[in-house]
């Protein structure tokens, strides 16, 4: 009976202990294959928009019935992507709205655990040569992997996050490249519409709306790691 109790606590504590980062990582995942669909996708649309802009610069004004087809091409390529681009923006921030909670619960956990490595290290390093004992190698190394490992996830998801944010806002500058002399008045009407449509449908990908996901949560959150870790070394100097 004994033993049995000892296996069910056993059991409670490590499916306690390693659900919330079942459900973290499960969700970031998700979340970052996301980011990374959003940024192909983006990529692609450009791509279309560089080599359409590249064929639209070599051709001559409208004069016959086949060149005023062709930019009615080029008019109708524009304006399934500024479909498609909208759609994709509007699909990403429901994506976002949905793992908000979970994306905060994850930025979090790797702050805290970034942290608690690295003050552990700490400790670890401070009785090791108090008490003059050996060092163990294997436990300074494990404690710098977690911590760096913890602290990469993060740093990919905000690269991922920068990277269909930057593609999305390229589109805009991309379309401005049109010659606007000698094209038709359907086309230009088409860029215009597309560029409208990038400016007012603008990609911001945020952690519930508090901060964004970009390089700059990398940046205040190590600032952030480092400045606790300072006050908690203090802390423990002082007792």
């Amino acid at each position: 009976m004994n033993k049995l109790l000892r296996t069910s606590g056993t059991w409670s504590t490590a499916f306690t202990f390693f659900c919330p980062y079942c459900v973290q990582t499960f969700a970031a995942n998700f979340f970052f294959l996301g980011l990374l669909r959003t940024e192909l996708y983006f990529k692609l649309i450009n791509q279309i928009i560089e080599e359409a802009v590249e064929e639209t610069s070599k051709q001559q004004p409208p004069k016959n019935d086949s060149q005023i087809e062709k930019y009615s091409d080029y008019s109708d390529i524009l304006d399934k992507l500024c479909w498609c681009h909208n759609w994709i923006c509007t699909m990403m921030k429901n994506l976002n709205a949905v793992y908000a909670i979970q994306m905060l619960i994850f930025v979090i956990i790797g702050f805290m655990n970034s942290m608690s490595q690295l003050f552990y290290l700490y400790v670890a390093i401070r009785e090791s040569y108090r008490n003059e004992i050996k060092a163990n190698w294997s436990i300074y190394i494990y404690s710098l992997l977690y911590a760096y490992f913890q602290y990469m996830d993060l740093f990919f998801h905000a690269k991922s996050a920068k990277s269909a944010m930057k593609e999305s806002r390229r589109t805009g500058r991309l379309l401005h490249k049109f010659p606007t002399v000698h094209v038709d008045g359907r086309l230009k009407k088409s860029v215009d519409i597309f560029s409208i449509q990038v400016v007012q449908n603008k990609l911001d990908i945020t952690i519930c709306g508090m901060f964004p996901l970009d390089y700059t949560l990398i940046a205040s959150s190590l600032s952030s790691i480092l400045s606790f870790l300072v006050i908690m070394i203090q802390f423990d100097l002082a007792v």
